[in-house]
């Protein structure tokens, strides 16, 4: 049966079957039509069209055409067919968020599921670039031809038609209908070469004189004079053409007499018309109602009871009404229905709200939506509610509570709408000031002036109202003032207030916990970035543990991911190997190029290194290492990629890329752990290579020198000079264990060991040995091995601990230049050290228990190496260079 377009007439029958119920968007044909098989005619043609753009104005019935096209099709089973209708509006202008809304409507038919490539976009892992690909991917999956219905695409930004082009050329399993009311780029000449296309402008949809005659005799009691006064008045434009017949309705003596005066009435059409596209209602409850019920974008019947004051039956009677009458439509929305007046219609029923509505019905009907469309997870259109209301003090809980998918998704339109605020509301609400500063954070690498100036407002207002807050309040206050801090780069106080924030949340009831970390989540994760970032590693993994209880999918993965990323960097590899096995999400695709992401490769290369393969830990490094522009851990990164080249054995590799980094972010904020980090990695490198003047430069001018990073390249510097001094305190392996890593103090015992070997203090050695093997196995180390000299500490091994050799054994030596120092051997050492306390050789050879011949063999060697004649000037020599 050929399909026919179809005008409703208004009607007051309740039909429950308005209700869509197959996934597929597509809106209802109202209760009471007339067919227009010609309009039908026009889609029937175009079949063989990849792409049909259907173009008018508002009202000029783009939309119910092909929705009534679409439900008069008949499946083949010969060739399945699916339709995905995607309705678009502002929170979809972007191009993360508009291709957001496609996917949700391909999970919508069940066609993407949680394993599906797809479903990696909608929790913030796959790259906006990858998504049509993605898509492409999914119909060649699905293998189904697909009708992709772009409805009211002129409300989005018109690049987005250029990935629609690229997926239309790629796939033959796709169409796309696309509504719009303007010209774009759909119409361009060269899409027109490349694409067989078929467009329907405004002229098409305009309804014939004999169109509107037909019309009207559907509606009893209109002549045709009504029709051609009607038609006249409209000129064909279906909306038009419908509330003219809905005010007619409302006149009887229009109906019942003759038409008087014909021209009259067209004046009196016409303007009514122009001034209002409002719909008329029998009742004045029902007027009410409808105005009430457009002011949220959409609304659940629970809503509309709650706004309209009615009850749930009612509410839901007088929404199917509306969608029967054409106003609107119903779509599913997880389990449940939501409705949404069609735009022209919510225009001038907000027009109408706003002159006949007081302004405190207007201000708690908008809070009472915002509330409900942020817990039903809109926050963009609850931000927007929260504005119009002047509810400012609202749009802070909101951008913490949707912080992830309003970054991920939205960011372009929370930045828009964030930005438009009044100067006078941005001044008086610093919540609201701070709001915008962390938005133009993710866009700025350096926080500009305005970014500051912000966020040093924000900060002041909100201590000002600290005293006058409420113990609740307080909490979202703290999490304000850190974000801000956070979002200047000011990483010390923002960590400062972050432990107030944590503390307050660790006073709440468990209860109470429970019901607020859905809120709070988000700023928790940005805490323990911000401690990562300052090298509070211990502190990091505690506030991370306050998150067990949220199951929030995506936060889940990207807690396990930096808290494997922490445990790997601090020496854990027993503990970052369970956290990376937790990353549960790591063979989707698109989560490796996420930012949740950065931690796991990090942590997977480490753990690379530590299992001895450098070369599988740079290639496990490789994809965050060449997005260093875009990440905050860029320091953690580079410092990471030097020790895998270190243990490769490529030094001179290793400083070329980490100078390169470090000169392509020098203008970057980072904290004074970051910076010791570097600036040590750097002189470690610089040591590795010889340049033992160029190291000691580099660690002088070292900031924060208090790091044991910059203690541990101190005395690896120390040891090449070939005095092997006594440590300092705060260079004692005991002081790295109080406030260093696992690593580092792994790395602290062998220096020490190989000092003392040095200054032939071979029991001590040994001791400092043994516990650097035990804490390196304890917790699967192997690499502080590559960052000490390996000579002394072999032969030391062999000597006193034969199994601990193999710490050494397929281990790079770029520190072998600091073995090669003294260049007396144990046995030689010994003899010097001995005749230091004796002046006989027969007492050297009795204490030693050798012969007096094997004390001079020994000796004459000590000289040639010292360049010596004596024992006592061997002796002084020796002491002077600590070799003994």
């Amino acid at each position: 049966m050929r399909a026919q377009n179809r005008m409703t007439v208004p009607t007051q029958s309740r039909d429950a079957s308005a209700r869509r119920t197959d996934g597929s968007g597509i809106p209802l044909i109202p209760h009471g039509f007339i067919e227009r098989t010609r309009l039908s005619s026009l889609l029937d043609s175009a079949r063989d069209s990849a792409l049909i753009v259907v173009r008018g104005s508002g009202g000029s019935g783009k939309s119910g055409l092909v929705a009534s096209w679409l439900r008069d099709q008949s499946p083949s089973a010969a060739a399945p067919q699916r339709d995905l209708w995607v309705s678009l509006d502002d929170g979809a202008r972007s191009r993360s968020s508009f291709w957001r809304r496609i996917v949700r409507a391909f999970q919508a038919i069940g066609s993407v599921t949680d394993e599906s490539p797809l479903s990696n976009f909608i929790l913030g892992y796959a790259e906006l670039d990858d998504v049509p690909g993605l898509v492409l991917a999914q119909l060649e999956h699905d293998r189904i031809a697909t009708r992709l219905v772009l409805d009211d695409f002129h409300l989005v930004d018109d690049d987005n038609a250029l990935d629609i082009v690229w997926l239309l050329k790629q796939s033959h399993w796709l169409t796309i209908v696309v509504t719009t009311r303007r010209r774009g780029h759909f119409e361009a000449l060269d899409v027109a070469a490349r694409i067989h296309s078929t467009v329907i402008t405004e002229n098409a949809l305009a309804f014939t004189p004999e169109e509107t005659r037909d019309l009207f005799a559907n509606a009893t009691r209109f002549s045709a004079e009504h029709a051609l006064i009607a038609h006249a008045a409209t000129r064909g434009h279906p909306l038009a053409t419908r509330i003219a017949v809905t005010l007619l309705m409302q006149r009887p003596e229009s109906v019942d007499a003759p038409v008087a005066d014909p021209a009259a009435l067209t004046r009196q059409l016409a303007a009514h018309i122009a001034q209002s596209l409002l719909p008329a209602f029998a009742h004045a409850h029902q007027l009410h109602f409808a105005a009430v019920a457009s002011l949220p974008p959409e609304l659940s019947i629970a809503l509309a009871s709650t706004l309209s004051g009615r009850s749930i039956v009612d509410a839901e009677s007088t929404l199917e009404e509306f969608a029967n009458e054409g106003l609107g439509e119903f779509r599913e929305v997880g389990s449940t229905f939501v409705f949404r007046f069609h735009p022209l219609i919510s225009e001038a029923l907000q027009i109408h709200a706003a002159h006949s509505l007081s302004a405190e019905e207007l201000r708690i009907a908008r809070l009472t939506s915002a509330t409900q469309l942020s817990q039903s997870g809109n926050g963009l259109e609850a931000i927007k509610l929260f504005i119009s209301a002047g509810a400012y003090e609202q749009l802070w809980p909101t951008v913490a509570h949707h912080f992830s998918e309003l970054i991920v998704y939205q960011q372009d339109e929370l930045h828009t709408l964030l930005s438009e605020l009044p100067t006078d509301i941005v001044a008086l609400h610093g919540t609201a000031a701070i709001s915008l500063a962390v938005v133009m954070s993710e866009r700025e690498r350096t926080p500009s002036a305005r970014l500051r100036q912000l966020v040093a407002h924000g900060i002041d207002s909100v201590d000002s109202e600290w005293p006058r807050s409420l113990p609740h309040e307080r909490l979202l206050l703290s999490l304000a003032r850190f974000a801000g801090l956070r979002a200047a780069r000011r990483y010390e106080d923002a960590a400062a207030e972050g432990d107030r924030f944590v503390a307050q949340v660790e006073l709440l009831s468990a209860a109470t916990r429970s019901a607020t970390m859905h809120a709070i989540s988000a700023g928790i994760i940005q805490i323990v970035i911000t401690n990562i970032l300052l090298g509070r590693w211990e502190r990091a993994i505690s506030i991370a543990h306050l998150l067990a209880a949220d199951h929030h999918e995506g936060r889940t993965q990207h807690r396990s991911s930096l808290l494997a990323y922490v445990y790997a960097f601090t020496g854990n590899m027993r503990d970052a190997s369970a956290q990376l096995d937790a990353v549960t999400h790591v063979n989707r695709p698109g989560w490796r190029t996420s930012v949740p992401s950065t931690g796991w490769h990090i942590a997977s290369a480490l753990r690379d290194l530590e299992d001895g393969q450098p070369e599988r830990g740079l290639d496990a490094i490789a994809l965050v290492g060449a997005r260093l522009d875009h990440l905050e851990h860029w320091p953690t990164i580079v410092w990471t990629r030097a020790r895998l080249q270190l243990a490769a054995g490529r030094p001179q590799v290793a400083f070329d890329e980490l100078t390169a980094a470090v000169k392509q972010n020098e203008f970057r904020p980072i904290s004074d752990y970051a910076r010791s980090l570097l600036q040590s990695m750097k002189a470690d490198l610089q040591l590795a290579l010889g340049h033992r003047t160029t190291a000691e430069q580099e660690l002088d001018r070292a900031t924060g020198s208090d790091t044991c990073a910059a203690m541990l390249a101190r005395a690896r510097l120390a040891l090449s000079s070939g005095s092997a001094p006594t440590p300092s305190s705060t260079q004692h392996p005991e002081f790295i264990h109080a406030h260093g890593t696992p690593r580092e103090f792994a790395e602290a015992l062998l220096l020490d060991a190989a000092r003392d070997a040095l200054r032939g203090h071979e029991t001590d050695a040994e001791k400092s040995l043994r516990r650097a093997a035990d804490v390196m196995s304890r917790h699967g180390l192997t690499s502080p091995s590559v960052m000490v000299p390996h000579t002394e500490l072999r032969e030391l091994a062999s000597r006193r601990a034969p199994e601990l050799v193999t710490l050494f054994d397929a281990v790079a030596q770029p520190f072998a230049r600091i073995a090669l120092i003294n260049p007396l051997s144990p046995r030689e050492r010994e003899v010097l050290a001995t005749l230091a306390q004796v002046s006989r050789l027969e007492d050297v050879a009795q204490i030693l228990f050798i012969s007096v011949n094997t004390v001079k063999s020994q000796l004459r060697n000590a000289y040639r190496k010292l360049d010596v004649s004596s024992g006592p000037d061997a002796v002084r020599v020796a002491t002077e260079n600590g070799f003994i």
